[in-house]
Order: C-alpha cells, then structure tokens, then sequence
C-alpha cells in the first residue's frame, strides 16, 4: 500500500487538534489568563503507535477534503513570531486564524466542518458521545492555528504485534531516515488546531483508551511546561509514571501558538 501523502511537505497529512479551554475559567470578559485551564492528556502507551507516554493535546487524522473546508472558515496570517520551543519536530510554516465566528455547537449542525470535526475527535477520543447528545457538554470553536512540519517516529519496531497493522500504515506514509540510533521514519503534517471553549469539563473522563491520563492544567502551567520540557512543576497532578513521560509533539505546538495568539489579543483589550 503507498499513500500520495505523508512523504513530501507539497504533500502532508492532515491532522486535526483541538485546543480546549474550560470555558467557566475564562475572564468575566470572556478572555483566557493565566489561571485559564487547558486539557491535556498522556498518549496511551496501550494504542497509540506513535509517540506513547507523550504528553498531548488531542488529535486525529482526518480527511483532506474535511481539512480544507475547515480552513476555509478563516483567513491565515503569518504567526511573525519566533518560537520559543525546543522541539524536535521540524516546522516549517506556522499561521494563527483572524475570525469573526465562534461555531456553537447548539446551534450549527454537524453540517458546518468544524462542528462535526470537533464532534467526531470529542467522541472517539473522550468517549464524549453521550454528554453531547444529552447537551451536558457544550462549546463554541473556530479555527485557530495552522503548522506544516514534519515529524520523527522512532519507535515502530518495537511495537506490539496488535499495533503492526497501524505501523504498516504509518510506515507507508513516512521516508525511512538512516540514524545511529536505528529505524527513523519521517512524516510530512500540516496540523489545523481548533479552539474549544468547552462548557461541561467535569463530564469529560480521566481517561479512555487513546489517554491513560486526562487533565486540566492552567495555560500558565502549560506555557512552562512546554517551553521547559518538564514536568517538575506540575507532576503531582499525574501519576508515579510520570517521569517516563516525554513532552514535544505538534500538537504541543500548536496549542501553545494558539494561546500566545489568545494572550496577546486579551493584553490589547
């Protein structure tokens, strides 16, 4: 099997990631602090073929012709930043959204491409598909960011013999890069991060197959977390397992773009 995307940047894989926000921490303005509470999860070690036991905001793979019409939302513009991670990833354009629209989710259908987006990762990934047919969970998104890059997975061949079929189709995807430390293989992203405002939080799980651990951290925590690596500051909130955890990944990126964009918008208020 030989995919026609994931091995040239004129050609990457589409990836949806969601920034989601507890929407009762925001400011009486509706803005995001410092104490503005963010999710974050640990990739299952159980599941996920690449990067197990990496801290994570959550993603999915998702249909370019889905991709394309989410973009089509809002107008990109240059992040004219540079970045203050350390990541191994390689990034080679990164954009933040100008938007007018908040999409909520009461009252667009799964008609509209970010709703039903954000709707299909809620459920697979959170199991969330009950609390939004019961309206316990509820939120308003827009797309936020935007990030092509490449990414490295170091791990495929030592995964499991239940994972083998997900690492063939990782490996289709991907240019085999020679390192001295092994198997590298390298695959072409471009991430589209949504901003979730989320209403409900509490009905969201500690954990499901794709994260053995879901938590909220304030932005503040997250923003240190990223830009040090660590979790020194913030580890009592996970388990003892912790400190096999690693923090990188394009998702981590395109959160931590998405709240500087939110942050220097609020300071110009």
């Amino acid at each position: 099997m030989n995919h026609e995307y994931g091995q040239s940047p004129d050609r990457p894989t589409s990836i949806l990631n969601l920034t989601i926000l507890d929407a009762s921490t925001l400011t009486a303005e509706g803005k995001v602090n410092a104490d503005t509470r963010i999710q974050v999860g640990v990739r299952s070690a159980e599941v996920n073929t690449t990067h197990p036991l990496v801290i994570s905001t959550p993603t999915q793979r998702i249909p370019d012709v889905l991709f394309n019409a989410i973009l089509e939302r809002s107008q990109a513009v240059a992040y004219g930043k540079e970045l203050e991670l350390s990541f191994p990833e390689q990034f080679l354009s990164i954009e933040t959204f100008e938007y007018d629209t908040l999409f909520d989710n009461e009252l667009y259908s799964g008609h509209e491409p970010v709703i039903y987006a954000v709707n299909s990762l809620l459920t697979q990934k959170f199991e969330a598909g009950s609390a939004l047919e019961r309206g316990q969970i509820r939120y308003r998104a827009t797309p936020a960011s935007l990030i092509v890059g490449a990414v490295l997975y170091d791990n495929l061949d030592s995964l499991s013999d239940a994972l083998q079929p997900k690492r063939d189709g990782i490996v289709s995807r991907s240019i085999q890069v020679d390192s001295d430390e092994g198997s590298l293989f390298k695959e072409y992203h471009r991430m589209c991060s949504i901003l979730v405002l989320l209403e409900g939080a509490e009905h969201l799980p500690d954990s499901t197959p794709s994260y053995s651990e879901i938590r909220w951290i304030s932005v503040a925590e997250y923003q240190q977390m990223s830009r040090s690596r660590s979790l020194i500051h913030i580890g009592d909130q996970f388990s003892e397992q912790s400190l096999d955890y690693c923090i990188h990944g394009m998702c981590l990126c395109s959160s931590f773009v998405v709240l500087d964009r939110e942050n220097q918008q609020s300071a110009s208020v």
